[in-house]
């Protein structure tokens, strides 16, 4: 199995996630697709497990875009070549992430981080994603650090796969994401959940 496959289905997921279009999701799940939560953190809710592509897409991020705005989400990995053998596994797990975004009513800042697990099922035609888990390890809500931040960081990490010290070298920049750098380095103990 080609990694491209796999990783394209990854970026698919961000490219529906971050900008709002139900039928790319509807597209990449199968219609037994199950997506499970696992939050640590009350500043954010989504459903314990939704069933099916088409509820996912309807369901997982059906008033997401209404609370939030400017969304951009990253796979944040390791700086070598264990992250292109991670792409070639299924199931793929531990993924490390982290999104960026602003509060659309107060228009502070959102910055998450977490991890998600993935396994994929070949249909008729195409793989598909079988199986989500997604696990919210933090969710920091702070005032924009100075005006223009959050374009100012999306632009920074051009790209939605970021090599985890790159990440954190940016983020470690403002005190209120010193958690999520705390997890994000965990890499560099070898964990990756």
């Amino acid at each position: 199995m080609s990694k491209s496959i796999f990783k394209h289905l990854l970026n698919q997921y961000f490219e529906g996630k971050d900008n709002n279009i139900p039928a790319v999701i509807e597209s990449i799940f199968s219609e037994q697709a199950v997506v499970t939560f696992d939050i640590d953190t009350d500043v954010i809710e989504f459903p314990a497990k939704i069933v099916g592509a088409k509820t996912i897409a309807e369901e997982m991020f059906a008033s997401f875009h209404d609370d939030f705005e400017k969304v951009r989400s990253y796979y944040v990995i390791e700086p070598d070549a264990a992250s292109g053998l991670l792409l070639e596994q299924n199931p793929i797990r531990g993924i490390k992430w982290l999104v960026l975004m602003r509060e659309q009513s107060s228009k502070l800042i959102r910055v998450g981080s977490g991890y998600y697990n993935w396994s994929f099922g070949q249909g008729e035609k195409t793989w598909k994603i079988d199986a989500l888990h997604v696990h919210i390890h933090a969710m920091k809500v702070f005032e924009e650090p100075h005006k223009a931040w959050l374009d100012e960081a999306q632009n920074h990490f051009s790209e939605s796969w970021l090599n985890y010290d790159q990440a954190i070298d940016y983020l470690s920049q403002v005190k209120d994401l010193d958690g999520i750098c705390d997890y994000l380095s965990l890499y560099q103990e070898g964990q990756v959940a």
